[in-house]
């Protein structure tokens, strides 16, 4: 089969067009993107592609996932705790956890579901983060500003950003630390405020 696959690969707010030959996997492809981008990323944290919010099987060819024409790849954070590589959707609920949180932004009471983690929170985020950017106070986001991931124990959020802060219950999480997400939860990114609610 020498005809090769129509994707789109996004790193954070670029999204790029790409030719790839199906049997390449995803570990390689992986790898390819991490030294064309070794410049621009944190090599200090773990990534790990995603598709339609579901972590790609490390050791499968493209050719095999049944990929649409113009599917997005997303390079997404990895929690160091979490297995880098699982077959798992990341939608499946957790035992004890609520089964869909929604995050609510106070001044407009606009509600982002978190449909799929991992959750990049921040500005210009591309199509499986959540863009804050338009929202008042949007200005002091980060483009990377924070992350949500599923724990053992439900959900969690894990702080990016050097500069601008992240706040759970008004008490400041360090750089790279997390905290445990649950319903009523405020949290602070720059200047929005956000709710975190349960659905009925």
């Amino acid at each position: 089969m020498n005809e090769r696959l129509q994707l789109k690969v996004s790193i954070f707010d670029a999204v790029e067009p790409v030719l790839i030959h199906p049997s390449v996997t995803v570990e390689r492809l992986f790898a390819d993107i991490l030294r064309e981008f070794a410049a621009e990323l944190d090599l200090h944290q773990r990534y790990v592609l995603l598709c339609e919010g579901q972590v790609l099987p490390a050791q499968a060819a493209l050719g095999s996932l049944s990929l649409q024409t113009d599917a997005v790849l997303t390079l997404s954070y990895q929690e160091p705790n979490q297995r880098l590589w699982s077959t798992q959707s990341s939608i499946k609920p957790v035992q004890g956890a609520p089964a869909s949180l929604y995050l609510c932004e106070v001044s407009s009471g606009q509600l982002f579901a978190l449909d799929h983690v991992p959750l990049l929170i921040g500005r210009r985020t591309g199509p499986e983060g959540l863009d804050l950017t338009g929202l008042p106070g949007a200005d002091t986001v980060s483009r990377r500003h924070a992350q949500i991931t599923r724990t053992a124990d439900g959900y969690s959020i894990t702080r990016l950003e050097k500069t601008n802060p992240l706040l759970v219950d008004g008490v400041e999480v360090p750089i790279g630390e997390s905290r445990p997400l649950s319903p009523g939860a405020w949290l602070s990114l720059g200047e929005v405020k956000l709710k975190v609610e349960a659905s009925e």
